[in-house]
């Protein structure tokens, strides 16, 4: 929910999980839970290495930046400042100084429609 409603705010359009499933996979089930389950990934032998790799990257390259967007456009997102909190302490690390922020992307302080003409263009 808080990823779209930071979408909407861009004017981006996104869909659910069930309609990407059905459009990239081809199928449809009764509940998430189920797509899942059937997913091409559900029996997917995944180390625990590279899960941790990769969600400490998601943290740091990917919710920050997003956090930082959200805020631009008042948008709440506690779950994921949580689970960015949540992972910190996990992984022994304080993503807000380490990871990517619209600070050192040089997007703080600018409005939406600042952010959106410098994402298309470049520049400001």
């Amino acid at each position: 929910a808080e990823r779209r409603k930071k979408a909407e705010k861009f004017g981006i359009k996104t869909e659910n999980l069930d309609t990407w499933v059905k459009r990239t996979f081809g199928y449809e089930e009764k509940s998430i839970d189920e797509t899942l389950k059937k997913s091409v990934f559900a029996e997917f032998d995944f180390p625990s290495w590279a899960l941790e790799r990769t969600l400490d990257e998601d943290i740091g390259y990917s919710y920050l930046p997003l956090i930082g967007l959200a805020e631009a456009v008042n948008v709440e997102v506690p779950v994921t400042k949580a689970m960015t909190e949540l992972f910190g302490i996990i992984f022994g690390k304080n993503y807000w100084k380490i990871g990517i922020t619209l600070d050192k992307l040089g997007l703080k302080n600018l409005t939406k429609d600042e952010i959106v003409r410098f994402l298309e263009s470049g520049s400001l």
